[in-house]
Order: structure tokens, then C-alpha cells, then sequence
């Protein structure tokens, strides 16, 4: 499944943004794919990958002191993805059910459009 901003994918968003030296490209590709204004869950979503990713940071500078900023990182990226993945399958279990409330709506619509046309015809009669 794809996961676009305007016809971007998100992984051709992350690798630009790891191309453009973005420290932290899943969280940021997260954020330009999925963070909108006035989403309060996935700005919260995105508030707390951040949030972790400085806690785990901050916690792996305590035990290695002499640790550069890319040894850092590179500690947190298996958390990114965790998290990423975390987030796509909650977007693809809200686009399943989505797909299931569209389909019951259509059949619903299918119903009224029967019923409609058979009180049709029996005025018409």
C-alpha cells in the first residue's frame, strides 16, 4: 500500500529527505505524509515518535559518553521504523474499517433505490 503526499510515496519522501542529510528521515517523512492540521491523533502520533526518539537519544548519551551525534542516530533508527510500522497498520486497519463503512453505505443506498423504483411501480400500475 502506498502512502502519499500529493503522488509522493513516503519512502520516496524519506530517501529525499536522507539524501538532504535529514538526521531522522521516517519521523520527518511521517510528518509530511501524514500530519495534518487539525489531525490531533497523528500530531500526537508524531509528537510522541519525536519524543521517544530524544528519550532514547538522551538515554544512550548517558551510557556512552564519548558517542557522536551519528552514533546516536544511528541508535535510534530501529525505533523509527517501529514506529512507522506501528502507525501504518493502525492507517491501514482505519482504511480497512473505511472501506467496510463505504460498502455498507452502498448497499444501504442499493436498498433505498429498490424500494424507490418498486413504489414507482406500483404507483405506476
Amino acid at each position: 500500500m502506498h502512502h502519499h503526499t500529493g503522488s509522493s510515496p513516503i519512502i520516496y519522501i524519506m530517501e529525499e529527505l536522507k539524501i538532504q542529510g535529514e538526521q531522522l528521515p521516517i519521523i520527518k517523512g511521517f510528518d509530511k505524509t501524514y500530519v495534518m492540521a487539525g489531525d490531533e491523533n497523528t500530531t500526537n502520533k508524531y509528537n510522541d515518535m519525536v519524543d521517544e526518539v530524544n528519550k532514547r537519544k538522551d538515554a544512550f548519551k548517558e551510557q556512552h559518553l564519548e558517542a557522536t551525534e551519528e552514533e546516536i542516530i544511528e541508535s535510534v533508527q530501529s525505533q523509527q521504523i517501529q514506529q512507522l510500522q506501528e502507525v501504518q497498520e493502525l492507517y491501514e486497519q482505519r482504511l480497512k474499517e473505511s472501506e467496510e463503512r463505504a460498502q455498507q453505505e452502498i448497499q444501504e443506498v442499493k436498498q433505498r433505490v429498490l424500494r424507490a423504483e418498486s413504489m414507482y411501480s406500483a404507483v405506476q400500475s
